[in-house]
């Protein structure tokens, strides 16, 4: 019956110890001395440096998202596609600005941590230092008082001793060594007080042998004088130093980082007595809080919109009205009935499905290469060859050089009418161009709705009719013939 009591009073204690492991607690065991909290201490650092990236890939898409749809919209002859392209860029810019902010605010404790990190590593150093240091007599030679009644002893610390742990090559603990370290695990560390490095030093005893009497036989003893009593040290006698091993755990501390393993309660309160005063430790405790707690941010991808979540954006509604002509009238974009005809326009120019809007509004503009010119001569480009902030100023000059000597070219044209038969010409050539920076570079054409067209503007002649201007040139459209119509169309 004895037995069969012991085995369960076994089991029950082995099960109580294993409820008690948890990943947490493991994580925290893993800091057994002063070379463990190094390692630890190191490791740490690098994990934290790493949640503080200079830029991220969701950063990079947009950058080269709003790029290429900023140089696109420059070239671009049609008003409304115009407007399209700057309203996604004037998105993935404020989207840019959100997220390099939102990033920015979670560097911020991170930083601060990583900063108490260094800090504590010194403190750490210093300690392991210290704990190899043991105290020793300076033999070098020097006059003995006069008088012959008194003595000097010269102690000295030599740093002989052993701190009770090594650190490898690699930064690992010789002993117990672990090889990584899990930041979602952390609720405690244990870590060196500085205001306990006192505490790591033991004692050391100088041991005098073979004197020739009058030493205390077994008695009580205290202060150096009940120590030497009545000794008389005579020519035989040795001297011996045995220096307690330090015990660097003495000056570890367990400080709570998360009051509990599912880390729910705030870093405020659970640091709410932390000052400017409070020991590094617990300031390290405090800032490591926040910064495992700062979450990068999540924006939604670009490439995962379509007409629909576009038309719901007040940016993009805000940045097409402001630039459509036939949208100006309208002064609550958040009104959902009174922008319902933008709100349609959107949705339809872009295309209510997610592969619509990708193959028209990126794949294809990733292809489609734009007038530049960043030497002698002008080329036609693609954006990810543009991309670099210089390369893309000079193509928007380029193309608002290109666009200003339009103007001025056809402010020096006269606006006699065009006969239909030139318009037809002149249709049938627009057609027959497919590349749309040649169709736009063409007098009298223009790339819309992907294909080239020749270009229609309404004007009104001075009796009074309105007339069709195509290019630098007018045409009466009540006289237009069927064919031109279909050409046109």
């Amino acid at each position: 019956m004895t037995t069969r009591l012991t085995h369960i009073s076994l089991f029950i204690l082995a099960a109580a110890a294993t409820a008690q492991a948890t990943p947490q607690t493991d994580e925290r065991d893993k800091v057994k001395s002063i070379c463990h909290e190094l390692q630890y201490l190191n490791l740490l650092k690098g994990k934290l440096n790493n949640k503080l990236p200079t830029s991220s890939p969701a950063i990079s898409e947009l950058t080269t998202l709003s790029k290429m749809w900023t140089l696109h919209a420059a070239q671009s002859n049609s008003h409304g596609r115009r407007c399209l392209l700057l309203a996604l860029a004037g998105r993935a810019d404020e989207e840019l600005e959100r997220l390099k902010g939102s990033q920015q605010s979670a560097n911020i404790p991170i930083r601060e941590a990583v900063e108490l990190i260094s800090k504590q590593i010194g403190y750490v150093e210093a300690t392991k230092q210290a704990a190899a240091m043991k105290v020793s007599h300076d033999d070098t030679q020097t006059t003995s008082p006069t008088g012959g009644t008194s003595v000097e002893l010269n102690f000295k610390v030599v740093a002989e001793g052993s701190a009770g742990c090594d650190l490898d090559a690699d930064g690992k603990a010789t002993s117990q060594p672990f090889d990584d370290i899990d930041i979602d695990k952390i609720t405690q560390l244990k870590l060196t007080d500085a205001d306990k490095i006192a505490e790591i030093m033991k004692i050391t005893k100088l041991t005098g042998s073979s004197l020739s009497s009058g030493c205390p036989n077994g008695g009580s003893v205290t202060n150096i004088a009940s120590r030497l009593a009545s000794c008389q040290v005579g020519a035989g006698a040795s001297w011996t130093w045995t220096a307690t091993p330090s015990d660097t755990t003495a000056a570890q501390t367990a400080t709570p980082v998360f009051k509990e393993d599912g880390r729910t309660t705030s870093c405020k309160e659970a640091h709410k007595q932390v000052t400017e005063t409070s020991p590094t430790r617990e300031k390290l405790a405090q800032k490591l809080c926040f910064a495992l707690k700062a979450a990068a941010p999540k924006p939604a991808s670009m490439k995962n919109f379509k007409g629909s979540t576009l038309a719901a954006d007040k940016t993009i509604r805000r940045i097409v009205r402001n630039c459509n002509p036939d949208f100006h009238e309208l002064d609550d974009i958040n009104d959902d009935q009174k922008a319902r005809k933008l709100v349609e326009y959107i949705t339809t120019a872009y295309g209510d499905d997610v592969n619509d809007f990708v193959r028209n509004f990126i794949t294809k503009l990733e292809e489609d290469k734009v007038a530049s010119r960043l030497d002698a001569k002008p080329e036609n480009k693609r954006v990810n060859d543009l991309i670099s902030a210089a390369n893309v100023v000079s193509t928007l000059s380029h193309l608002e050089g290109l666009r200003i000597k339009k103007e001025l070219e056809a402010e020096k044209k006269n606006t006699v009418a065009t006969p239909a038969t030139d318009l037809a010409k002149k249709a049938i050539d627009c057609k027959g161009e497919k590349d749309e920076t040649k169709c736009n570079e063409k007098d009298g054409c223009e790339y819309k709705d992907w294909e080239c067209k020749i270009k229609v503007t309404t004007a009104t002649e001075t009796n009074g009719k309105t007339t069709n201007t195509t290019g630098s040139n007018s045409f009466v459209i009540n006289k237009a013939p069927l064919l031109l119509a279909l050409l046109l169309s």
